[in-house]
């Protein structure tokens, strides 16, 4: 993956976070979704549904995190941002999907 792909995926993912978490409050690279969002069960995986739902391939494929990743994901109760962003790019980067 070259540099500007690693920085539009980068901002793509962080733009959805975002705008998925808006009513949480401020949201960077360094928010903990758990601890300083408070994040439950539910709202975890609304989060993952919506990345799924809007990062597409260039090929028209979409992403589909497995059950046990977003479970794993879900019970780090550190995970930030940037550890979604860091998921979602090794898992486009490992399924060799190219984004629009």
């Amino acid at each position: 993956m070259d540099e500007k792909q690693q920085k539009q995926i980068n901002q793509k993912i962080v733009g959805i976070v975002k705008e998925s978490l808006v009513d949480f409050g401020e949201v960077n690279l360094t928010t903990r979704l758990i601890e300083d969002l408070d994040l439950d069960s539910l709202n975890f995986l609304e989060l993952t549904l919506d990345l799924e739902n809007r990062i597409e391939g260039l090929s028209g494929k979409k992403i589909k995190f497995p059950d046990k990743d977003v479970k794993n994901l879900r019970t780090n109760g550190n995970v930030a941002v940037i550890d979604v962003v860091a998921y979602v790019e090794t898992y486009i980067e490992t399924h060799g999907i190219y984004l629009k």
